[in-house]
């Protein structure tokens, strides 16, 4: 009995103590169909993972002249805001995308831009998607 207490103490840990939050984000007028879900959680060396899940997004060229990718970007809540490139989501046929990377942040705003290179250090593409404040 004390056994099964025990396992059940740490399964429970295991399963709710690690849980992380999950976001919805909001799409913009230029995609509005676009639907995106965004779990973060805090790593056991204290910077953030995250998983982006897309859907409904169009190729990146039929939303913007030049544009051939998406770049999914971090600003940092306070100081100078600057947003950060932390990856190109690529789409398939299906309309469909995922991301998963590392920030060292544990309070910013993640949004989607349809930029012409994935290698951008400034966004200037096509806001597509944008999440609430994230505080992890």
């Amino acid at each position: 009995m004390k056994r099964a207490s025990f396992l059940a103490l740490v399964l429970s840990i295991g399963l709710f103590g690690c849980a992380g939050s999950a976001y919805e984000l909001l799409p913009t007028s230029r995609e509005p169909a676009a639907q995106g879900h965004l779990k973060t959680k805090e790593t056991s060396n204290g910077n953030v993972h995250i998983d982006l899940e897309v859907q409904h997004l169009a190729p990146a060229p039929k939303l913007s002249d030049g544009a051939t990718t998406y770049v999914v970007w971090v600003r940092p809540a306070g100081g100078d805001g600057k947003p950060i490139n932390v990856g190109a989501l690529k789409v398939d046929k299906d309309l469909e995308g995922e991301l998963e990377t590392v920030t060292s942040f544990t309070r910013f705003t993640l949004f989607v831009t349809a930029e012409a290179d994935a290698q951008v250090t400034v966004p200037s593409g096509v806001d597509v998607l944008s999440s609430p404040p994230v505080k992890e």
